[in-house]
C-alpha cells in the first residue's frame, strides 16, 4: 500500500467515524464521543490537506516541465522510475 492509498483511506475512514460518533452523541451525550468526532474531523481535514499539497506539487512539477521547453510531450511515471521498453518486434508480411 503506497502513501496515496493510505491518505485516501484515512480521509474516507474519517467520514463514518465522524458521522457515527455524532449520531451516538445525540442519543448518549458522553464526552468520549465528542473526542471521537474530533478525531474523525481531523482525519478528513488532514487527508484533504495532504492530498491538496500533493496536487499542488504535481502541478508545479508539470509547470516546470512545460517551462523547460518540453512542449512536444514527455513521459512522467507516477508510480516509479520510468524504464523504456525496448521494441524488439519485427514486421512480417503474411500474404
Amino acid at each position: 500500500m503506497n502513501w496515496n492509498e493510505i491518505v485516501s483511506d484515512i480521509t474516507i475512514a474519517g467520514i463514518p467515524i465522524a458521522l457515527l460518533s455524532f449520531l451516538i452523541y445525540m442519543f448518549n451525550p458522553d464526552p468520549l464521543f465528542i473526542y471521537i468526532f474530533g478525531v474523525g474531523i481531523a482525519m478528513m481535514v488532514g487527508g484533504y490537506t495532504i492530498a491538496s499539497i500533493q496536487n499542488h506539487r504535481l502541478h508545479t512539477l508539470m509547470d516546470h516541465k512545460v517551462a523547460e521547453g518540453n512542449r512536444d510531450g514527455f513521459i512522467m511515471s507516477l508510480d516509479g522510475p520510468y524504464v523504456p521498453c525496448n521494441d524488439d518486434a519485427t514486421i512480417e508480411i503474411l500474404e
